[in-house]
């Protein structure tokens, strides 16, 4: 599930700049509004305006996990989950799942590393709310780090980041007529698709070992790292399990089966 959004940045009046990568490192050199997508949302849409906490290169924000955690997460479009440190982890109770969890690469604006993939309930910034999001932990976040807020949180919203106030502001995703549970025909279909493309691919390096995907990140020991069959059994559980409660969940609210989609 690696994916870009298009970033549009104002570097200056009349220069806009697209970028897929984390945008905040440039921020922090500019000041910089960031829109996602282009269009203006209105005002009286706004979910949420919290406040950016430069953070080295990056720009950081407090985010409520599960409804019960804080975490100065760095804002990372570069990212297509959303990482935690290990203390975090530890703060909301998945230690001890950890051993259990499956283990994937995950590619970010900083690099390429090995994570443990778990499912929060929730993420929230104010009143911006996104529910079952794809998330991972990682060791290799660096001293202090909490996390990284990547696109399984951004990608339910549109937002601005302005670096010169210092503000991210999150408004609804709008313009279709009809939505259930706030979310549009394009937000179900594309979770769905997202789930059910793991999936399929996760199949396919399963019970084809020569297609099986190898990660340029050396271990400890020196050699390159790879999955092995458990690795692809528990992540194609993973998926398939949040694809069951996402479909529970779309029949709750009468989401249509056209807007459904399945491996």
């Amino acid at each position: 599930m690696i994916h870009d959004k298009n970033i549009f940045l104002r570097l200056a009046p009349g220069l806009i700049i697209k970028t897929p990568f984390l945008l905040s490192t440039i921020a922090a050199f500019f000041f910089v509004t960031a829109i996602c997508p282009s269009a203006e949302p209105a005002a009286d849409q706004t979910l949420a305006i919290a406040r950016l906490k430069p953070d080295g290169l990056a720009f950081s924000v407090e985010t409520l996990l599960n409804d019960s955690v804080k975490a100065d997460l760095k804002l990372d479009t570069g990212s297509s989950f959303t990482v935690i440190s290990h203390e975090i982890a530890r703060k909301l109770g998945y230690a001890g799942m950890l051993s259990r969890a499956p283990r994937v690469p995950l590619f970010t604006s900083g690099g390429e590393t090995w994570v443990k993939l778990v499912a929060f309930d929730s993420v929230r910034i104010g009143g911006a709310v996104a529910q079952m999001v794809v998330g991972a932990v990682s060791s290799n976040l660096g001293e202090g780090v909490d996390g990284l807020l990547g696109l399984s949180f951004l990608d339910n919203f549109n937002y601005r980041i302005d670096g010169a106030k210092g503000q991210f502001t999150i408004y609804p995703i709008t313009g279709a007529k009809t939505s259930f549970g706030g979310r549009d025909r394009n937000w179900w279909r594309s979770r769905f698709a997202s789930y059910a493309d793991e999936i399929k691919k996760f199949r396919i390096y399963l019970y084809n070992h020569d297609h099986r995907t190898t990660a340029k990140k050396r271990g400890p020991d020196g050699r390159a790292e790879s999955f092995t069959r458990d690795d692809l059994v528990m992540v194609i559980n993973f998926y398939e399990k949040l694809i069951d409660q996402l479909n529970t969940r779309a029949g709750e609210l009468g989401v249509p089966d056209s807007w459904k989609t399945y491996p």
